[in-house]
């Protein structure tokens, strides 16, 4: 809606634009009203007020169809603060940026249907550029700002920030459009282009000189400080640039794929969690096994994401070297010539011999500096952070090379297929789905956070408390162990706790938007028939709790860790139901990911042909099972259809993207 609204929308300002400008002259009306005493200020500003008044409405028009909407279907829940943010803060002053360019062109051009032809095909070719991301440098293309989303967890965000300096950029840059219009408007007998031109030295009195000056002395340390911010204290790359990065990524470090990789089987770690300030900081100790049969002298850590992070070992710092720089972006133009990349190559003193361990002190930080021409910080939010662990990634990632065989053959690099690992390839069922270095790990997690948040991880809840301002919790997972991913997140959640009797009282906790609670009793009834049904089928449930916690929109749809299980708070958590005929999918969904706790975390898939049917397969058959026994076997036929439907078309989709 963001893109495509405000791009439909163009098309009815940049032809009411041409109308306004055009039709007296089209009914020669403007022979007798260029004659009249009024300057040609008050002449081009009527016109152009009138058609930023037509854009203002234009943008209250969403808001009003909304609202009328919303209350005709009987939904009353009327968030006001989103409505205007994303009406004065994004609508608004994008609709009010078309109309100070339309006037531009039409009256610069001073034809009708050439400004037409010039308006839409620069709007068209900026909009396929932006959505396409072939080029997306937001000073530059005009109208641009950041992409950013709009919850009722967050709202607007960190991201109201560079969107208003954007936005701010734009209408100062409209506003210099205007100033160029008034020089060129059509007065009189006059024109050609020529003869306006050589009006120019006359229109540009000194009045207009003072409003230029004034509008450059804003204009320009807003542009200053836009471009310190994105391209100085922030890298930004155009998607050429970054294709380049791909293939000089696999042409150096490819040849350290077959580094033997140690497993991952304990990890201890702190963690500090700045919600307002999109930080964090995290010390683990990380106990690594080396079960390979080869010594590991070197290892190569990828710290995408990672602001800076140091290992080590016994407590002395563990060499490394990068093995990689890359040029510095076009548009970069004060940073450094070459940049360097995130990958290091650490050498251990002493090789970890076959069967050996060693524990690793790894402290990291994600602190970001100032605003990024996109999208950043999306899993550290005011309100709703969703945090992956902070811990670099081990060894080379075959997902970091380019995918394009055009592109791969036109730099002279072999075609890539996606081979399968035969399911008794003993390598692959060594090798965890996870990754390399994944391998049942015993957790143990210490987090604070801001006071008035709290923290979800998997694991048992060991312990909370306060302490300086801040708010602690501690979770473990040791027995049984757990299987990645590790995630953390944070919220100004509200807690509902409920349990159920097996052989043992097994916890259940929703934490959720305050304002996101009417389905809220339909996912602890799956929770509660699901353990009590796969408890007795598939054995006792392996784990003492089981937690479902909502994300914001940025978050994944659906994610699945021990213990845990996240939905993001547009899936469900306020889905109306009145109609008894409806398929009750948060109860599906839910007793699915339940599921997966016994065919996921306690049977984790190796990385052969075949391994996701245990985790996927048995997770979707145990949940039609339970959908069987709510609804019967003779409502089950349009459920199964429904499963088809979406593995086929909406899944498949999902994979190609």
């Amino acid at each position: 809606f963001n893109d495509v609204f405000p791009f439909f929308i163009f098309f009815i300002i940049i032809f009411y634009t041409g109308e306004t400008l055009h039709r007296d002259r089209t009914t020669r009306y403007a022979f007798i009203n260029d004659s009249l005493p009024p300057p040609n200020w008050v002449l081009n500003g009527s016109k152009l007020i009138s058609l930023l008044i037509l854009g203002a409405g234009l943008a209250f028009l969403p808001v009003v169809v909304a609202l009328t909407v919303q209350t005709a279907k009987g939904f009353y829940y009327f968030n006001f603060p989103v409505y205007f943010t994303y009406l004065f803060i994004v609508i608004l002053p994008a609709l009010l940026e078309m109309v100070l360019f339309s006037y531009a062109v039409h009256v610069v051009i001073n034809n009708k249907f050439v400004a037409h032809a010039v308006g839409i095909t620069f709007w068209v070719v900026v909009f396929f550029l932006r959505t396409t991301a072939i080029f997306n440098y937001n000073l530059v293309l005009y109208g641009s700002v950041p992409p950013f989303g709009i919850s009722d967890m967050d709202g607007m965000g960190h991201m109201m920030g560079p969107v208003s300096w954007f936005n701010l950029y734009w209408l100062l840059f409209g506003g210099l459009l205007v100033i160029l219009s008034g020089l060129f408007y059509y007065r009189g007998v006059t024109s050609s282009f020529k003869e306006r031109l050589q009006l120019l030295a006359e229109r540009f009195d000194k009045k207009t000189r003072i409003f230029t000056c004034v509008l450059l002395l804003i204009f320009l340390p807003v542009l200053s400080y836009i471009y310190y911010n994105v391209s100085y204290l922030n890298d930004f790359l155009t998607k050429t640039e970054r294709d380049d990065r791909a293939i000089l990524y696999e042409k150096t470090l490819k040849k350290y794929q077959g580094l033997p990789l140690p497993k991952i089987t304990r990890v201890k770690m702190y963690a500090d969690l700045y919600p307002d300030r999109q930080q964090e900081f995290v010390k683990a100790f990380v106990s690594i096994v080396n079960k390979t049969t080869k010594p590991i002298a070197t290892l190569l850590l990828d710290a995408e994401g990672l602001s800076d992070y140091a290992i080590k070992m016994e407590g002395k710092s563990v060499q490394f070297a990068y093995p990689l720089l890359y040029p510095r972006g076009m548009f970069n133009w004060f940073r450094p010539k070459q940049d360097t990349a995130e990958f290091r190559l650490y050498q251990f003193r002493n090789p970890l011999a076959p069967g050996d361990s060693a524990i690793l002190e790894i402290n990291s930080s994600i602190v970001h500096k100032g605003f990024e021409n996109g999208l950043y910080a999306a899993n550290l939010l005011h309100n709703g952070t969703f945090f992956t662990g902070g811990l670099p990634g081990l060894g080379y990632d075959d997902d970091d090379e380019i995918n394009s065989p055009y592109v791969r053959k036109k730099n002279n690099l072999p075609p890539k297929e996606e081979k399968d690992i035969a399911p008794d390839d003993p390598e692959g069922i060594s090798t965890l789905k996870a990754g390399k270095a994944s391998d049942l790990l015993s957790f143990d997690l210490t987090v604070s956070t801001s006071p008035d948040q709290t923290v979800v991880a998997p694991g048992e809840l060991a312990g909370q408390w306060q302490a300086n301002g801040r708010r602690y919790f501690h979770f473990v997972q040791d027995q049984p162990g757990m299987y990645a991913p590790i995630g953390m997140l944070s919220a100004r959640y509200r807690e509902m706790k409920d349990s159920v009797q097996l052989d043992r009282p097994v916890g259940i906790s929703i934490y959720y938007h305050p304002e996101h609670n009417t389905n809220i009793k339909r996912f602890v009834a799956a929770y509660k028939d699901g353990l009590r049904y796969f408890s007795s089928v598939y054995g006792p449930y392996p784990f003492k709790n089981i937690r479902l916690s909502e994300t914001s929109i940025y978050g994944p749809r659906d994610a699945s860790m021990t213990t845990l299980e996240t939905y993001a708070e547009y899936n469900g958590w306020n889905a109306d139901f009145n109609d008894p005929d409806q398929f009750d999918y948060c109860y599906f969904n839910t007793v699915r990911g339940l599921a997966q706790q016994w065919w996921r975390f306690q049977v984790a898939p190796n990385s052969t042909t075949g391994s996701l049917v245990i985790p996927e397969g048995l997770a979707n058959y145990s949940a039609l099972v339970m959908a069987e026994k709510k609804y019967g076997k003779e409502n089950i036929k349009g459920i199964l259809q429904d499963q088809l439907w979406f593995y086929l078309f909406i899944r498949r989709r999902m994979e190609d993207k």
